[in-house]
């Protein structure tokens, strides 16, 4: 695996005023697809590239899928995608890259681009999982800050039948990234302000108690967004009784006895 700061003196490369204005239209639709299927136009008119996902990573929890678009079947990836968001995400190299105490990414305006080849994953499920069942052969990840709080992981995948990126295609991507780094953050940030109120107040907890887990965190998602137990259960694939043992343990944490409390803790009117 490598990674490095995209150099400030490249010069940016010019795309096609088409793919600008597509990548601009793009920025803020709420959909998975529409930004990930730009960026991929956008690069794909200078060397083959199947797949994009853009990923964030909040408040210390594990990733959210913010874009995700395949040449094929958008399915598969969607499907992918979360089981990466749920167990794999830990084991790629992009958590070091990003939050490790060597990081090179934490300058506020750094745009680290991180390669990972399919040879390079030590673990065996995640392999299979993320790389051979949609047949990906390379990836490279423009990984970025966009506060204290929040960084994002743009990645952009090579197939098997187009085999690993070339030292002059790595080159094309490093002129590319600070328009696609630029997209993504713009992106993020657009849709985080039209985000609904649950996640809002989601994100003033786990402000105020960053020792939540990912676990409880899903789970006080769900109850914010008035889901039943049942649901969150089935959305998170564990058990009711699981789902109450974690809403009990966020409670503790957040010093509240009640969903009355959490509600007032999340509107910031508790006292």
């Amino acid at each position: 695996m490598e990674h490095h700061i995209v150099s400030e003196s490249r010069s940016p490369r010019e795309v096609d005023i088409a793919h600008a204005s597509g990548l601009l239209a793009s920025l803020g639709n709420a959909a998975l697809r529409p930004f990930a299927a730009q960026v991929l136009r956008t690069a794909r008119a200078f060397l083959p590239i199947e797949q994009c996902t853009l990923f964030a990573y909040e408040f210390g929890n594990r990733p959210r899928t913010v874009a995700a678009a395949d040449q094929r079947d958008g399915r598969e990836l969607d499907r992918i995608a979360s089981l990466y968001a749920r167990l794999y995400y830990a084991q790629d190299g992009n958590q070091a890259v990003l939050f490790g105490p060597q990081s090179r990414a934490r300058r506020s305006d750094a745009i680290v681009l991180h390669r990972q080849q399919r040879d390079e994953v030590a673990s065996n499920a995640y392999r299979a999982t993320c790389y051979d069942r949609p047949g990906v052969q390379d990836r490279v990840a423009l990984l970025l800050h966009v506060d204290d709080d929040v960084s994002l992981s743009l990645n952009l995948y090579r197939s098997m039948a187009h085999g690993r990126f070339s030292a002059n295609e790595l080159e094309i991507l490093e002129t590319l990234a600070p328009l696609l780094g630029a997209a993504a953050r713009q992106h993020y940030t657009l849709l985080s302000r039209a985000e609904t109120l649950p996640e809002q107040m989601l994100r003033r907890l786990a402000s105020l108690c960053p020792a939540l887990t990912k676990r409880e965190t899903d789970v006080v998602r769900g109850v914010l967004s008035g889901a039943s137990a049942t649901a969150i259960g089935e959305r998170m694939g564990i058990a009711v009784s699981s789902v109450v043992t974690y809403q009990k343990r966020a409670y503790r944490r957040l010093g509240i006895g009640s969903q009355r409390e959490l509600f007032a803790l999340a509107a910031g009117s508790a006292h």
